[in-house]
C-alpha cells in the first residue's frame, strides 16, 4: 500500500495540488509519518497551552 501512495503522491495533478496550497509534496509514509504527527501534536498543543488559547 505504502508503494500506492507513493506512487500517487508522485503524480504531476498531486505535486500540482500540493504546492498550490502552498506546500511541499509529502515524503514521509507508515512509521516515520505516524512518529511526525505524533511529534507535531505534542509541539503545537504546548504552544497552545501556554499561549492561553481557548477553544469558542
Amino acid at each position: 500500500m505504502i508503494t500506492e501512495v507513493q506512487k500517487a503522491l508522485n503524480t504531476p495533478e498531486l505535486k500540482t495540488i500540493w504546492t498550490n496550497n502552498g506546500s511541499d509534496t509529502p515524503t514521509l509514509t507508515g512509521d516515520a509519518f505516524g512518529k511526525f504527527v505524533s511529534a507535531d501534536i505534542k509541539r503545537w498543543a504546548s504552544v497552545a497551552k501556554a499561549s492561553g488559547a481557548k477553544l469558542d
